[in-house]
């Protein structure tokens, strides 16, 4: 596989700086086992171009960009040629923000008449008058045309939102329009959908929301649909505490939302569904922290937390219940650090269905400075999960005489490199290597992938080279190898 590419920037500093940018891949392989060839030969080429003209005026802060790309693949039997052109514009002045952009692309493939295309118009604006108000206004239009023009699809929209967050007082404000249309040959659909919602700080550790949203659609058949939904929520966070050395919080919520929508087909009867639901949740935090030598130290923590909601479509109340607790270590010395860190859940749901899910992870990270040119890093992580369920995996309930489904997991990844400032005493030359692997442990297939990618990087003036190898091995045992080499003159 050769792989070549070439830039060039005009005036790259100038109010008008222009940049080409070419690139070319021309792959060829054949597959053998032992000397003997079990298949032809494949090859493809890729080619890609870029140009971009830009101009910035003097007055203001304004930015004009054109842009043209090309993409051509040859594979032998199939080809493509991908043509993107387009113009966008940028204001910003104080308090304001405007751009806008046009843009077309096609693509057609070898041997099917016609070509695919779409085109993008889009603006937006920005307005902000100070930092606690805001106000931002979006609009588009969207045109699909696949092969043939009867499948021509268009897609507008508009939206507007703002906020007023105001520094000093305890309510902030929020909410948003949009309105959209899609059509086709076939039908045409419209929809307006609006929300508001409000913010109140009732003290620094109490907190209220409200939100509320109306929406109304109609296709091409005459049917409408208008839904309706609010919801509010209370959160409450404790101060942290501090008893003998122990850090102690602890936090609870509430929420309670009503929905609401009607349907009227076209000469038929209306629908209307409702629907209500409450949660709540509570839980609490420790932490504690002990130094054990001068320049290592040990935490635990350890959480937990509870919650139930209810719902007018359920006749029971889902209820959850998670433990949490963790363990880490860490050291640094003169020539680096390390990291251990150990973590243990267990999470329950009860109500309609029951689940149990733990994990276990363990992890170890580290670096260590050789000397003052070279440094080595390494991770190693273990990680083990465990679900049980009355669901299996295609969402149906299990029979009770089957009894539970378990599934489990087993991962162990790790990875090391190395790096080299100046190696074999050449200035300007760096070394970088990279080891990876991962494995899913009592997997019945094969499950094991490595990786080994080492680079070398040399850079003389306005010329950087760079060499790199490759080598790799997939789960299903094939083994890949490659080797690049890139390099660039800067004009």
């Amino acid at each position: 596989m050769g792989t070549g590419n070439f830039s060039l920037g005009v005036f790259p500093r100038s109010r008008f700086p222009f940049s080409l940018d070419y690139a070319r891949t021309d792959s060829r392989s054949q597959q053998f086992y032992d000397v003997t060839q079990v298949s032809g030969e494949t090859s493809f080429r890729t080619t890609r171009l870029t140009l971009r003209q830009s101009y910035r005026p003097r007055k203001h802060n304004q930015l004009f960009n054109g842009w043209y790309n090309l993409t051509q693949f040859d594979g032998g039997t199939f080809g493509s040629n991908s043509q993107v052109y387009g113009v966008d514009y940028q204001l910003r002045v104080p308090q304001q923000a405007v751009a806008v952009s046009a843009s077309h692309s096609a693509v057609s493939s070898r041997g099917i008449s016609g070509e695919s295309t779409v085109d993008v118009v889009s603006a937006s604006h920005v307005y902000t008058p100070s930092v606690e108000l805001g106000v931002t206004s979006l609009f588009s239009y969207v045109e699909l045309n696949p092969i043939g023009a009867e499948l021509t699809t268009t897609n507008s929209q508009a939206f507007s939102s703002f906020f007023w967050r105001p520094e000093h007082r305890a309510v902030n404000v929020s909410g948003g329009v949009r309105l959209s249309e899609n059509e086709n040959k076939a039908a045409t659909s419209r929809s307006l959908n609006t929300n508001l919602a409000l913010g109140y700080r009732i003290t620094r550790s109490l907190n209220m929301n409200a939100s509320m949203s109306l929406g109304t659609s109609s296709s091409g058949g005459g049917s409408q649909t208008l839904s309706t939904s609010q919801t509010v929520n209370v959160s409450y966070t404790g101060r942290r505490r501090q008893w003998r050395g122990i850090s102690y919080f602890w936090q609870w919520g509430a929420s309670g939302t009503n929905s609401a929508a009607r349907t009227e087909p076209a000469g038929g009867k209306s629908e209307s569904t409702e629907q209500q639901s409450v949660s709540a949740s509570l839980g609490h935090n420790f932490n504690k922290s002990w130094v054990t030598g001068r320049a290592s130290s040990l935490s635990a923590t350890f959480s937990q937390s509870g919650s139930g909601s209810k719902s007018t479509q359920a006749d029971e109340v889902s209820k959850t219940l998670n433990h949490g607790m963790s363990v880490g270590w860490n050291t640094r010395g003169r020539r680096g650090a390390s990291y251990i860190n150990g973590r243990l859940s267990d999470s329950r749901s009860f109500g309609v269905n029951e689940t149990v899910f733990n994990s276990f992870n363990l992890s170890y990270a580290t670096d260590l400075t050789i000397n003052r040119l070279s440094s080595m890093t390494g991770n190693v992580n273990y990680q083990a999960s465990r679900n049980t369920s009355d669901i299996n995996s295609s969402g149906a309930a299990v029979p009770e005489a089957t009894g539970k489904v378990t599934s489990t997991t087993k991962n162990l990844t790790g990875g090391m490199a190395y790096s080299n400032n100046r190696p074999f005493g050449i200035y300007n030359l760096t070394f970088t290597s990279l080891v990876q692997g991962s494995k899913q442990i009592d997997s019945p297939v094969p499950s094991t992938t490595l990786r080994w990618e080492s680079v070398f990087r040399y850079q003389l003036g306005l010329l950087s080279t760079t060499l790199s190898f490759r080598v790799s091995e997939s789960a299903g045992g094939n083994l890949a190898k490659s080797m690049n080499f890139q390099a660039t003159r800067t004009f």
